[in-house]
């Protein structure tokens, strides 16, 4: 996650310096639990293991987005080391208000 004010900073900053290439303007790693507890920390989750779900035919990242059993082997890992370089600057999540459920 990042905050969109962030990343409206970053685009402009970046446009006004007249950069140009890729860059991955991400916010910190994170897991979905905490994603989840960003969103709604009172939400009931109902965990499901990966073998359970492979079983019942349930497709990776199209019938359960964001979800990459291991065996694919497949890590959803982005630097924004370039971005930060650019001068990309994170406000700390708490600081980001979240729409109430």
């Amino acid at each position: 996650m990042i905050d969109a004010r962030d990343l409206g900073q970053f685009v402009l900053r970046t446009v006004t310096d007249g950069r140009s290439g890729p860059v991955n303007a991400v916010g910190p790693t994170q897991t979905m639990a905490d994603l989840i507890a960003a969103c709604n920390p009172d939400a009931d989750v109902v965990y499901a293991d990966h073998e359970w779900l492979l079983e019942r035919d349930v497709s990776p990242f199209v019938e359960l987005p964001l979800w990459l059993p291991p065996a694919i082997g497949v890590t959803l890992l982005a630097s924004s080391e370039r971005a930060r370089s650019w001068g990309l600057q994170r406000r700390d999540r708490s600081r980001t208000p979240l729409p109430t459920p």
